[in-house]
Parts: C-alpha cells; structure tokens; sequence
C-alpha cells in the first residue's frame, strides 16, 4: 500500500542522526577552507609584492579581482543551486576554488594572478549561500540560524588559520606554500563530499525526481519511516513553492509578496554591517600600529577579532532560533559602542587585545548571526539564490569598508575617528535588524493562518 509523508514532519520531528551529523562536519571543513582561500592572497600579499618588486597600489587590483568573482560567485551559483540542485553546484564550485587557488603558484605577474583569483572567487563565493541552504533544509526550525553559525565557525577559523600558516611557513618555503595548501585541501576533501554529501531532500521532492534517493535519506533520519520508492513525498504549505524559472525570474521571485519589503531591509543591514567587518579586518593591522603598539600585536589582535566572531555568531545564531531575528537588533549597537571605545579610550596591550576580542564577538558574531537569518526568510524552492544574491550584494560593504578607511588614513585621521567612522554603520544595520525582526513576526503570523501543503506564506 502507498503511504504519503510529509517531508517537512519528518525534519521537524527527528532525532539527532548520522546524515544530519556528516552534513554538518563536512560543511565546516569545506567552509573552513572557503575562508582560509579567500584570505589567502592578503596573507601573502606583502611577499608576493617583495618578491616581484612591485608597487602596494598595484595589489589593488588582485584584491578586486578576487571580490569581484566572489560577487558574481555568489549570484551564479546560488542560481544553479536552486536549478540543478545543492550538491553538483556545491562539488562545482569546490573544484573551481581548489583548482584555481592552487594555479596561483605559477602566476608571474599581477595580470595571471588577478586573473586566476578572479575564477577562484567564483568558486568561494559560490559555495557559501549552497552550504547555508543545504543544512537549513536539514534541520528543524528552530536550530536554522544555529546551524548556520556552526558553519560559519568554518569560515572564521579558516580565515585565522591562514594567519598563523602565513607567519609561520611563508619565510621558510615563500607565499606559494599558502596556496598549495588552499588549493589541495579541499581537492582532499572533494572526493569525500561526492561520496557522502547528501543532496538537499526538500529539493528532490520539489523537483520530482529521487524517490529511491529520498526513501532512503528518509529512513536514515527516521528509521521507523519504513519508506519506500512508491511512498509518496510531500512539504508544508511554507516550504512548497513553484520551480523557478528563468534568471529574471529567479530574481523577481525575491521581491514577490512579502519578500518586496523583506530582501531590501535584509540587503541594506548586511552591506551596513558588512562595511564595518571589513573595514575592520582589513585595516586592524595598520590600526593596532597607530596607537603605538607593535607590529607583531597587530597579527594576535585580528586573530583575537577572528576569535571573538566566532564565539560571537554562535551567540547571535542561538539567540535568532529562540527569540528571532528582532532579539539580535541590539547586538550591533553594543557592537558599535566598543568599537568607539577602542579607538578614544586608553588601555594597555592586554586591555587591547581583550577589547578586540570583546569587538569582534559583537561585529564579526553579529555579522555570523544575520547570515544565519537569511535561509529564515526564503522558501526552499528559490533558498540558495536568496542568500546567495543577500551574500553577493553583502559584498560591496567589503569594499565600501575598507575603501572609506584608506580614505581617512591618507587624510591623517585621528585614531579616534578611524573607530568612529567603523562604528557609524551599525546604526543602520541595528535598525535593519529590528525591521527584519518585525517582518518575520509578521510572516510568522501569516503563516499561523495558513494550513496544507500549497504556497509559501511568505511570498503568496
């Protein structure tokens, strides 16, 4: 006899299971190696421009490169994602990163290295919104935003990590050894995902495909399922959505119903809180130096701030799973008054350092926890593409940051109004994450009065 199960129901509802526990580890380490790859090229830069004798500006240009694919990354991939499913976009976009970031030992020149950190960003960038979708489509409700910000933790350390390699193998084998160990890492790691990384079970049903596949995820997460290949899959009215269509489509599907008021807030409190993320991990060395401390504080002191983040986000993403999103709202506005702090009060190294710890585990931890929000707001059908155009779009604060600092440093500002400056847009990402917070109130509400397995709340 056909049965019919609610695939949503069975995520719900289940216990902790090895599927779940292998998706989430595997996601780490690809994740950590996402941020150590991304890192990597700044790590190495001050080498590399020794090494070919070349001017700090130029290096502009490698950098751009680099973001600019990670933008664009982000956009492709989260599309493919939604089209062709979690997993061969994940094992694409891994391959791309891996292989492009280890070419970069035989670039010569500004030109092939641009170049090819260009195409590795495709890869980084992509890979970011699949993790996301793929373990929120995984786990209940309630841990999403937690998940996440495990995920996340990845990145952090993939990104301290990097440091500490660069400090220690670099003056003994040169820059290259950074990007032999970015670009075979996860080659390592590819083989292992393709043969035990799950394909999202969300996406299967609504692509109508994989009923052995799915019968089979569904009895590892629930053995008392006893599913088979004639069971019929089905998700909650908030999780079914019509395939989308073309690429135009797939944007517009963004800004359909509620999602006309909530893509835009969620865009401007990530690209708020992304300029001060990045103004400050980019210029927290030159920053550490200009109180008059020495150079070799400046590594400990972004490797405290990368610390702190990751301690921070899994603050923020336990704190959005129990109270939503509007509880994160005060999280950057006390960010923003220690950030202030650092740069107009006195402290001794230590006090320093404990104070960057304390700034990254507000700044780098909120900007963990408003990513984990993101899958919150989608429905699985167009999840991927969603974060992956809030991440991509997210990225012009890393240069918007970063760009506003080099201003002000070339214009002699005090240290003081460095920190002031990195502060001042937390109040808009404060704001946003309180409108964010009403918004999903809102739809939660919507969504108490809608019942079956028809359209998603949130953009009916």
């Amino acid at each position: 006899m056909n049965t019919t199960i609610d695939i949503t129901d069975v995520i719900e509802k289940q216990s902790p299971n090895r599927t779940v526990g292998t998706l989430l580890v595997l996601s780490f380490l690809i994740m950590l190696c996402d941020g150590y790859d991304l890192q990597a090229i700044a790590f190495a830069s001050p080498t590399i421009i020794a090494s070919w004798g070349i001017e700090k500006a130029s290096f502009g240009f490698i950098f751009s490169a680099g973001l600019l694919g990670v933008m664009l990354g982000g956009f492709l991939f989260g599309y493919l994602a939604d089209r062709i499913g979690r997993r061969p976009a994940l094992l694409l976009g891994t391959f791309i990163f891996s292989a492009f970031t280890l070419a970069a030992v035989l670039a010569t020149n500004v030109t092939e290295l641009a170049a090819l950190r260009f195409f590795a960003g495709l890869g980084i960038g992509g890979i970011t919104p699949i993790c996301f979708a793929l373990n929120v489509e995984y786990v209940p409700k309630r841990f999403h935003a937690s998940v996440v910000g495990v995920v996340m933790i990845g990145y952090v350390i993939g990104i301290s990590v990097g440091g500490l390699f660069a400090a220690w193998l670099v003056p003994v084998f040169g820059w290259q050894v950074l990007f032999y160990i970015g670009g075979l890492a996860p080659l390592v790691l590819l083989p292992i995902l393709a043969i035990a990384l799950p394909e999202s079970i969300k996406y299967l049903v609504l692509a109508g495909r994989g009923g052995d596949t799915i019968a089979r995820i569904v009895n590892a997460i629930d053995p008392s399922a006893q599913a088979n290949a004639q069971t019929r899959f089905v998700l909650e009215a908030e999780e079914a959505r019509a395939k989308v269509g073309g690429w135009k489509e797939s944007v517009k599907a963004l800004f359909r119903g509620r999602l006309s008021r909530i893509t835009p807030v969620l865009w401007l409190a990530f690209i708020a809180n992304s300029v001060t993320v990045f103004f400050l991990a980019s210029w927290i060395p030159v920053l550490t130096v200009g109180t008059g401390r020495p150079a070799t504080l400046a590594a400990i002191g972004l490797t405290l701030f990368s610390a702190g983040g990751a301690f921070g986000g899994l603050f923020a993403s336990r704190l959005i799973d129990r109270f939503g999103v509007g509880a994160m709202g005060a999280v950057p506005l006390v960010a923003a008054v220690f950030v202030v702090a650092v740069g107009s009060m006195a402290f001794s190294d230590t006090g320093f350092l404990s104070m960057l710890f304390i700034v990254g585990f507000f700044v780098l931890g909120g900007h963990v926890g408003l990513m984990g929000s993101m899958g919150l707001f989608y429905a699985n059908a167009n999840r991927a593409n969603g974060v992956g155009w809030a991440i991509s779009i997210g990225k012009l604060g890393s240069i918007i940051g970063p760009a506003i600092a080099g201003i002000l440093i070339a214009a002699n500002a005090s240290i003081g109004t460095l920190f002031m400056a990195a502060a001042a847009p937390l109040l808009i990402a404060g704001a946003g994450v309180v409108l964010l917070g009403r918004l999903q109130k809102a739809s939660d509400l919507a969504h108490a009065t809608t019942a079956g397995h028809v359209a998603d709340p949130l953009v009916s």
